[in-house]
């Protein structure tokens, strides 16, 4: 056997391994987005009404849902402040990048099969000799 046929083989299926743990991550943040998203949609309710609102570890407070106003830490400890439109518009622009990556990785994912295919016939095709 090819020695080096089955370096290239045994490598390139840890890559693949690792682009499908990734788009699982991916699929898994698509489902909380949608989630999410669904819930600013539908489940929020209108103004003036108690919530009870998440504040870590499985506890919640009871609280009013007093305006429209939601505060979102855009990173680096930054908080804005939007309204239900702009973070559902948010959340819809993070949704379209990761589609974008789910697709790329998907085209990864056929070449590099493909090409392990390739790499795998061509080794049987060493044991044949």
């Amino acid at each position: 056997m090819d020695e080096r046929l089955l370096a290239e083989a045994s490598a390139l299926e840890q890559y693949t391994q690792d682009l499908e743990q990734h788009y699982q991550m991916i699929v898994q943040q698509l489902k909380e987005l949608d989630d999410f998203y669904n819930q600013i949609e539908e489940i929020l309710p209108a103004k003036d009404q108690q919530i009870l609102a998440p504040i870590g570890k499985g506890v919640y407070v009871k609280t009013y849902f007093s305006d429209e106003k939601f505060f979102v830490n855009i990173g680096a400890g930054v908080i804005i402040k939007k309204n239900r439109e702009q973070l559902k518009k948010t959340i819809e622009d993070q949704r379209k990048k990761l589609h974008e990556s789910r697709t790329h990785i998907l085209g990864q994912l056929e070449f590099y099969a493909d090409k392990l295919n390739t790499i795998m016939h061509a080794l049987q095709d060493t044991m044949k000799v």
